[in-house]
């Protein structure tokens, strides 16, 4: 599985028109600057993952990476089924948003995190933007009966069908 850029995937302009980016003044956490939240995705059709990693990239400085942020947008539940895994720790870290912890993070890391829960990922209309783009990143994953009802909708189906 590789994470691609969205701007990759898909047309380039239509890319870049839907990157969040933030600007900030003085009187912040974090130094005045752009930050722009650089999406990538997995490419491979047989992965359902729902996640998206975050390059974040601040105007001054081009694309020098200052944060890596992963963010899985459903339920722990639903990484545990995905992956197979038993571990509590895995699948509670597949889900919201932290740091990559394989990627190299900056002094600034942890206050771009803070932001990026605070002012994009509270905001259920970028979330669901991120699903589009997941979408938009590989349109040949999931199938059409997966597609058109949500995990939380299958597993108290399933759980109607057991009891």
């Amino acid at each position: 599985m590789a994470m691609v850029a969205f701007y990759q995937l898909v047309d380039k302009s239509h890319a870049l028109d839907e990157t969040r980016s933030l600007v900030l003044g003085e009187g912040h956490v974090l130094p005045p600057d752009g930050y722009a939240f650089m999406e990538f995705y997995c490419d491979d059709p047989r992965c359902d993952c729902r996640r998206v990693i975050f390059q974040v990239w601040r105007r001054s400085t081009g694309s020098k990476v200052w944060a890596t942020i992963t963010y899985g947008w459903e339920p722990a539940a639903y990484y545990a089924t995905w992956s197979k895994s038993p571990s509590l720790a895995y699948t509670d870290e597949m889900s919201g948003a932290q740091l990559d912890p394989i990627c190299p993070q900056s002094e600034l890391s942890v206050g771009i995190l803070g932001m990026a829960k605070e002012l994009l990922l509270s905001d259920p209309s970028y979330v669901d933007r991120l699903k589009r783009h997941y979408r938009e990143a590989c349109p040949r994953r999931g199938r059409v009966a997966r597609e058109s009802t949500s995990w939380k909708a299958r597993q108290r189906m399933r759980r109607r069908r057991k009891g």
